[in-house]
């Protein structure tokens, strides 16, 4: 199954998040961004505008001048994401991919989703300690960060569970 890009599964989750499943294309790119302006670069109106078109030519999104909006197949499609393909490799995927799944309105897929990122992240952790491969000074400069990036994210995967 492809990866899905970080963009898509925003827009789906975001319109799938809201009451009537539908926005103008500016709320979207503009809430999508205020979410993620602290870790990633900002969107640009034209590569979200081309997300639009390839979402609507998927037939996820209906897409006219005014308003967006998901539809079932984007739903289902989102959902099967988040609950069974694979997970993003990087932190900033990862991050994204728990965005995406805090925003589903369904409680059992977010429930899934969540679950499928604890339990990786344990793995992470398990092959972390058993593999005792040195990196040199990447690992140094790692083992300062990524064990607090972990446990913020996994801090974040327990408090969206609950």
């Amino acid at each position: 199954m492809k990866q899905a890009s970080p963009l898509r599964l925003l827009i789906l989750a975001y319109l799938q998040s809201l009451p009537d499943s539908s926005a103008s294309r500016y709320e979207v790119m503009t809430n999508i961004n205020l979410l993620f302006e602290q870790i990633d670069a900002p969107y640009s109106p034209g590569a979200f505008y081309h997300e639009a078109k390839k979402l609507s030519s998927d037939r996820m999104i209906d897409f006219n001048h005014e308003t967006i909006s998901i539809t079932p197949h984007g739903a289902n499609w989102l959902r099967e994401q988040l609950t069974s393909a694979p997970l993003p490799g990087s932190i900033v995927g990862r991050i994204y991919f728990l965005s995406a799944a805090a925003l589903l309105r369904d409680p059992d897929a977010r429930r899934t989703a969540f679950k499928r990122m604890e339990i990786d992240m344990i793995n992470f952790n398990h092959n972390a300690v058993n593999s005792g491969q040195s990196m040199g000074t990447v690992e140094s400069v790692t083992d300062i960060w990524l064990p607090q990036l972990r446990t913020a994210i996994k801090r974040t995967v327990s408090e969206f569970v609950a």
